[in-house]
């Protein structure tokens, strides 16, 4: 075979285009180049049709497997991978038939201990896989079982059923959306609430008696409630937002100034299921005529739930009055009150969804405190 073709002979060994525009000159290349380059081509075609021409092949310019079948007759002596010592031309080699004979022949002539082992072979029937034989037989007596049904367990949910049915298949709702209900589910289960009520605002100190803000009802609520749904039917989900607290009665002098009543909870409702869930109301105001104990009305909580509670009044004397506390929900506490002697509190909003906001507090010397806000609606679907 010829030597290597020499490298172009330009800087780097590369052959470059050249670029007319700025002068740069393309790689010159020579006669003797090419023809070095033609022999060495001819050459190693050669030595290929050579090796074909040995495995009694003549060239075929259609096929491009006949230098591959060249090879494996030298290595093989045919065209498939020979599996015996005597198929690759050994024949000094001992094949594992010979070693088996040799080994047999070994154990029953020999006395004593190989005796025995020739004994233990028979009565195990010459099991060649005795080990794996008896490991199955005792795997299939006493396999350790990895699921429930295989303790004999059928009344208890598997982990993929639980998964399924606890973390994969709800969702949570806190604003308006539309839910598509999912391929093969015909019932859905509903939770959720309708908004807070706010708390009232405290009115302001009159010259003999002050009154703080009623807290604001809870809204109504539903849980794990079935409905009926056909898969694919869109739900319009609507989240009732939560009351705002009325503010409290402005400035404090002879008359004082009454607060203002906080305002309804939002009702959350999916219409196509015929579900509605009422809000809280709002606190009542405090007011400027009342009496000792005598404050604001609480707000009513929706239909079944817990309202929030009174406000205090009383005589403006060195006194301070709390407001009312928000009603709680299933999904969150109501908020509290602020106290503080002779200075007006900060109440707090409903936690949570659909509780109600506290009630403004009553100070012997400041104008009204207004109520907290109620906490909005939620809505849950499990399927």
């Amino acid at each position: 075979m010829q030597d290597p073709i020499k490298l172009v002979p330009t800087p780097d060994q590369r052959f470059h285009d050249g670029n007319p525009a700025t002068g740069e000159l393309g790689t010159v290349v020579s006669a003797d180049w090419l023809n070095t380059l033609q022999s060495a081509t001819q050459s190693t075609q050669q030595e290929m049709l050579s090796v074909i021409a040995n495995s009694g092949q003549k060239a075929d310019p259609t096929r491009q497997d006949q230098l591959l079948q060249a090879v494996q007759n030298i290595a093989w002596g045919g065209n498939s991978k020979p599996t015996t010592l005597a198929g690759y031309g050994i024949v000094d080699g001992a094949s594992k038939t010979d070693l088996q004979t040799a080994v047999s022949n070994l154990v029953a002539g020999a006395p004593g201990a190989l005796n025995t082992l020739q004994e233990l072979a028979a009565a195990l029937g010459n099991d060649a896989n005795y080990a794996a034989t008896i490991t199955k037989q005792l795997s299939n007596k006493a396999d350790k079982a990895v699921t429930l049904a295989g303790y004999g367990i059928g009344d208890a949910q598997t982990k993929a059923q639980s998964d399924a049915r606890y973390f994969q298949r709800q969702a949570r709702f806190t604003s308006n959306r539309q839910f598509t209900v999912p391929d093969g589910v015909t019932r859905i289960y509903v939770s959720g609430c309708g908004g807070g009520g706010g708390g009232g605002g405290s009115g302001a100190s009159s010259a003999s008696v002050m009154a703080a803000g009623g807290g604001g009802g809870a809204g109504n609520h539903v849980m794990r409630q079935d409905y009926a749904v056909r898969p694919g039917q869109i739900l319009n989900i609507v989240i009732g937002g939560g009351g705002s607290g009325g503010l409290g009665g402005p400035g404090n002098g002879a008359t004082g100034s009454a607060g203002i009543i906080g305002t309804n909870g939002g009702a959350t409702a999916i219409a196509e299921i015929g579900l509605n869930l009422p809000g809280g109301t709002g606190g009542g105001p405090g007011n400027t005529n009342g009496t000792w104990g005598n404050g604001a009305s609480p707000g009513n909580g929706g239909p079944g739930m817990a309202p929030g509670t009174t406000g205090w009044s009383g005589p403006t004397t060195n006194m301070c009055y709390p407001g009312g506390l928000g009603g709680n929900s299933p999904f969150g506490g109501g908020g509290g009150t602020g106290w503080w002697y002779w200075a007006g509190g900060v109440s707090q909003n409903g936690s949570g969804f659909g509780s109600g906001g506290g009630g403004g507090f009553a100070g012997s010397v400041d104008g009204g405190i207004a109520g907290a806000n109620g906490a909005p609606g939620v809505i849950f679907i499990e399927w």
